[in-house]
């Protein structure tokens, strides 16, 4: 039997040219349920894009982003523990710059998407923000936030896309 149809070799699908950054909100006000839902989700986000697209960045932000995983980089063990051992400390949410950053991440994939996981309390200014996701725009990388909080404060005033 050559019947490719019942005897090929199965192999897994197609990557997907995707540039995705997910940013997760570390400021003092994600402290409790909220940080506990933000990485709840981007655990499960990041699980089911690592099966289909190569480029998936991590960063964490509030008074500084941080960068926990670049996007040409694979997923490690250290990726992992910077994540679990992350805390809820900072004094003020940067929205802005963590947007700035994300996008200059977003270089690899035809579509571009950045991923902001927060409470909607920031430091910065809605119309700061909203310009931010404006030029992110102009880049091609667009910006979705969700809200993990109790109560989603802002985001729609700030992001287009939530």
């Amino acid at each position: 039997f050559t019947d490719t149809r019942f005897f090929s070799t199965k192999t897994g699908g197609p990557v997907r040219d995707y540039g995705i950054v997910i940013a997760i909100d570390t400021s003092l006000s994600m402290r409790g349920l909220a940080f506990a839902n933000a990485m709840t989700c981007a655990y499960v986000m990041i699980g089911a894009l690592r099966a289909t697209i190569e480029h998936v960045a991590v960063v964490m932000y509030g008074q500084t982003v941080r960068i926990v995983k670049p996007v040409d980089a694979p997923w490690t063990p250290e990726c992992d523990a910077r994540m679990l051992t992350a805390t809820c400390d900072d004094h003020g949410t940067h929205d802005v710059e963590a947007i700035r950053i994300a996008t200059a991440m977003c270089t690899e994939g035809r579509e571009k998407h950045v991923f902001m996981f927060t409470d909607g309390h920031t430091t910065d200014p809605p119309a700061a923000i909203a310009a931010a996701v404006d030029a992110a725009g102009n880049d091609g990388v667009e910006v979705t936030a969700i809200g993990c909080g109790t109560m989603q404060l802002g985001l729609e005033r700030s992001y287009p896309r939530y």
